[in-house]
């Protein structure tokens, strides 16, 4: 299977980043490979083709969900996606996206969460100061 093979290669490169590039079939990635690449923290961008644009949306949110036991390792994000007419007069487009690692954006998540709580907590404290003096 190819989330084997995805293994295999990572293991060829050492502990060197990598790029993953995905052609899948119309059909889209099955879900084991989306799941195998975002287990291995060394992919840290994907770089997806597609001519079967109905599958995309499933593979997007699969790479893009937050992590979970389910999906392991962190999400990605698009960052660029452009469509590129190889067939001429035809009505097909391939689309390419680029997915890059957010592990940056977890951290600012955690730290807005942690500032909204923070600011609930003072604000609490300032009613209560508030009706003590009452």
């Amino acid at each position: 299977p190819a989330e084997e093979k995805i293994s295999e290669a990572i293991k060829l490169i050492g502990d060197q980043e990598c790029v993953a590039i995905v052609d899948p079939p119309r059909a889209g990635l099955h879900t084991s490979v989306v799941k195998a690449i975002r287990a291995n923290p060394r992919i840290n961008r994907v770089i997806y083709v597609c001519c079967g644009w109905k599958s995309f949306p499933a593979n997007a949110l699969n790479f893009c969900r937050s992590q979970s036991k389910g999906f392991p390792g962190a999400p990605f994000r698009p960052i660029k996606a452009c469509g590129v007419d190889l067939f001429p007069n035809t009505p097909h487009v391939e689309l390419i996206v680029v997915f890059s690692r957010s592990e940056g954006i977890d951290d600012l998540l955690d730290a807005q969460r942690s500032a909204r709580e923070e600011a609930h907590r003072q604000s609490q404290n300032k009613k209560r100061k508030e009706r003590v003096m009452d």
